[in-house]
């Protein structure tokens, strides 16, 4: 049987290491894209993402304005906010792309 039979297990008064737990990651890509259900059947809702970094000397009240103007002016929504450990931030925007179909 070996000794890892009782892995998890308290072996007297000393306790067996239990195996570590993988961490795996969502079953998506991070372009992924959702469907939604129309008369017609199931559309692709597509977005555009764009990528903004800032240094380490940028604070937060103008990363916070720069987000705000992008949201207001140009329709982007925030979609991650990651901040580094030496103080870069990036920023993933998205917005929907809209397609118009023709009627006549």
């Amino acid at each position: 049987m070996g000794r890892n039979y009782l892995v998890g297990r308290v072996l007297g008064t000393k306790k067996c290491p239990a195996p570590p737990i993988p961490r795996t990651r969502p079953n998506f890509s991070r372009f992924h894209r959702r469907w939604w259900m129309t008369d017609n059947g199931p559309t692709m809702v597509e977005y555009e993402y764009r990528t903004l970094n800032f240094p380490r000397q940028t604070t937060r009240a103008e990363a916070r304005r720069v987000l705000s103007e992008y949201a207001e002016y140009e329709q982007w929504e925030l979609q991650r906010m990651r901040l580094y450990f030496g103080g870069a931030r990036r920023a993933v925007l998205r917005r929907k792309i809209i397609r118009v179909r023709r009627t006549a």
